[in-house]
């Protein structure tokens, strides 16, 4: 009995212990100005943000295993019959941070390129997200985070193919749980600026809502040792159990 419990104490172990928990949530928007009468982009606007595993496995990106990668899109082609909601153009061209606690987390990159084509820089303008006090609550911009893209209109996201990388390293053992609970709880909060939607002269600005789980890009395969020494543990441990 000993021995049984030891080795399947042992697989356990080898299976849970080896294997790279992925994480990835979604991030949803929501229109705080409003401008264009009959047309709120929200459901087109999407962040999503990754830990070092999945973000390898979605994007083949590698970052360190105390970094976040947020990654911002604009499905201007959406239809209602595929998507449920109707995309409009728009230039998706700022990304804010309120960030409480910057203690805990610092911006170390920016990704252009992730898919599509960007040109997103750290230089803000306008600095602060514009028409920020029409969210409840008011949206303080942190400095030091976020991205901006740069002068022409084709190097916003303006293209559902678009996808822009933002690099967020975390500190003082801060984990991907922690930085989920502080945008729950509106320590971590992004704010949006789309220009030109509906090839109109209008901008609206948005901040997020509650985090979503998202579903894997593909299963996180066991390792090569559980799969060859898994099934002869428990044979051994069954044997000794039996006899």
């Amino acid at each position: 009995m000993k021995l049984s419990l030891i080795t399947t104490s042992f697989l356990a172990f080898a299976l849970n212990s080896s294997i790279t928990q992925a994480q990835m949530m979604g991030l949803g928007f929501e229109n705080i100005t409003n401008k264009l009468s009959g047309i709120d982009i929200s459901n087109q606007l999407s962040a999503e943000f990754y830990d070092s595993g999945s973000a390898a496995t979605k994007f083949g990106q590698t970052i360190a295993t105390n970094e976040i990668l947020f990654t911002f899109t604009n499905n201007v082609s959406a239809t209602v019959t595929n998507d449920g909601y109707q995309g409009y153009t728009a230039n998706f061209s700022e990304i804010y941070f309120q960030v409480d606690n910057t203690n805990n987390y610092s911006q170390t990159e920016i990704i252009n390129n992730l898919g599509g084509f960007t040109d997103f820089s750290s230089t803000i303008n306008p600095a602060d997200l514009p028409s920020d006090g029409s969210a409840v609550p008011e949206f303080i911009t942190t400095d030091g985070y976020g991205a901006d893209a740069k002068g022409n209109t084709s190097n916003t996201l303006d293209s559902s193919s678009d996808i822009l990388g933002i690099i967020i390293q975390l500190h003082n053992g801060y984990t991907f749980s922690h930085l989920q609970d502080d945008i729950v709880n509106g320590a971590l909060r992004l704010g949006l600026h789309v220009r030109a939607i509906d090839s109109t002269a209008i901008s609206d600005s948005f901040v997020n809502t509650d985090p979503f789980a998202i579903a894997p890009a593909s299963p996180v395969p066991l390792p090569a040792a559980a799969w060859l020494f898994g099934p002869a543990l428990l044979v051994a441990a069954r044997k000794r159990k039996t006899s």
